[in-house]
């Protein structure tokens, strides 16, 4: 796993967002391709974690070395847009009546489930 992350220059959290923002970007026909702006490929994500012996790490903190076809708030934009879009299909549920029983509870939780994925526009 630490392998991976430092292979594809990217943490847990990160990863996390990309399959997001790949899957967001997979059921749209308006957006292109989402772009990782951080993986430079794997000899220089790499180089970067070892930095071959040099003092100073290659970024000062607050900016890093990002791809040519990105800028330094390509991450940044995508996750606004994902929190954006979340609220945009976010609705206010109330529930009638007091839920009693276990089973009340976790029937209600599988007509939500239900709901949810079509809301989105997953089985549409």
């Amino acid at each position: 796993m630490q392998l991976k992350t430092a292979f594809t220059n990217r943490s847990g959290i990160e990863a996390y967002i990309c399959e997001k923002a790949e899957a967001r970007h997979k059921h749209s026909t308006s957006l292109p391709p989402f772009i990782y702006p951080y993986d430079l490929g794997w000899r220089e994500n790499w180089s970067q974690v070892w930095n071959h012996g040099k003092p100073v790490p290659r970024g000062n903190g607050l900016w890093w070395p990002i791809r040519t076809d990105c800028n330094q708030f390509t991450f940044s934009l995508e996750q606004v847009e994902q929190k954006m879009e979340k609220r945009e299909w976010l609705a206010r549920m109330e529930a009638e009546g007091r839920l009693v029983g276990r089973m009340e509870r976790e029937s209600m939780w599988v007509r939500v489930l239900k709901w949810v994925p079509r809301k989105m526009g997953f089985f549409t």
